[in-house]
């Protein structure tokens, strides 16, 4: 994907907003497996910021996991630092990001955090294991997951600053629910995210873990990955309330899909190994008119 964005980026210069927008949600409808479903109860002001900021994020990740050098990713992502700096660009994703940024006052260094946790997953150094504890991994997470949800609840809106902390709750829960989902790819590249803590509290080691080996140990460690995203989803449910109504079953959607990855795990006996755990599209159409409807009829007896 990182080479047709950039192929992209360069072809029609400049764009107006209307196209700029088009094109973030191209890219959402594309490459946002799960979001995109829960995106579609959103109303269409905010449905369009949020293609936006999506676009944005999926760009950044995908030239950290380009299989460009190093020194050219790390190149790529100062080039987004400086777009960032001039609002006046107007290429390919920028004027939509912009507008939006301006809309719902997102203070930009939200962004320049997410490229701080792209540049983490540069530098690790493949096949160790970077993270000593779980507080590390959760200064990861909050770098290329929660400030995203920071970021998403500007544009949904919000009745309290308590939002912010039930926001970073989730995307604690989102992003320890992909990584062990997508434990054997990531080895696969050399990445390692569990932290090393967990490997004698579970009985596993890594050299298991390198060799595909699922034995009790490994059932512990994923185990333990699985009861920490459901207790930050439980803790992350206290944002909803704070949602006005127009957004809020957007994030409960977000919430039940993600909770269902962990329910899948698990009715899969904990394999990982091969790409079984994701939801049909059938099935998401159907998470998304669920809470479509629940929205539609709240707003027959009440209205934020």
């Amino acid at each position: 994907m990182f080479n047709n964005i950039s192929i992209k980026e360069n072809v029609h210069p400049p764009f107006n907003l209307s196209d700029s927008y088009k094109i973030c949600k191209e890219i959402t409808k594309s490459k946002a497996k799960n979001f995109y479903y829960c995106f579609q109860i959103l109303p269409n002001d905010l449905k369009k910021s949020i293609y936006a900021l999506y676009a944005f994020c999926r760009y950044c990740d995908d030239v950290a996991d380009s299989e460009m050098s190093q020194s050219n990713k790390i190149q790529s992502l100062n080039q987004v630092k400086q777009n960032l700096k001039n609002s006046n660009k107007q290429e390919y994703i920028y004027p939509a990001l912009f507008d939006s940024i301006n809309k719902f006052c997102i203070p930009k260094h939200y962004f320049y955090i997410l490229i701080e946790g792209m540049e983490m997953d540069i530098y690790m150094k493949s096949n160790t294991i970077p993270y000593e504890s779980i507080n590390d991994l959760m200064e990861y997470c909050y770098k290329v997951s929660s400030v995203v949800g920071l970021m998403c609840i500007k544009v949904f809106g919000y009745h309290s600053k308590k939002a912010n902390e039930y926001a970073i709750q989730l995307g604690y829960a989102m992003q320890i629910t992909n990584i062990t989902r997508d434990i054997f790819e990531d080895m696969g590249i050399g990445r390692i995210y569990i932290p090393k803590e967990d490997f004698p509290k579970s009985g596993y080691t890594k050299n298991e873990l390198q060799n595909y080996i699922q034995n009790e140990g490994y059932k512990n460690i994923i185990k333990l990955q699985i009861s920490r995203a459901r207790e930050f989803f439980l803790e992350s449910k206290n944002l909803l309330p704070l949602i006005p109504t127009k957004s809020r079953f957007c994030i409960a959607a977000l919430i039940e899909i993600y909770s269902k990855l962990l329910d899948l795990i698990e009715k899969n006996n904990y394999d990982l190994s091969g790409d079984k755990i994701k939801l049909s599209k059938t099935e998401k159409t159907i998470f998304m008119l669920k809470h479509y409807f629940t929205y539609y009829y709240s707003q027959l007896f009440r209205s934020d």
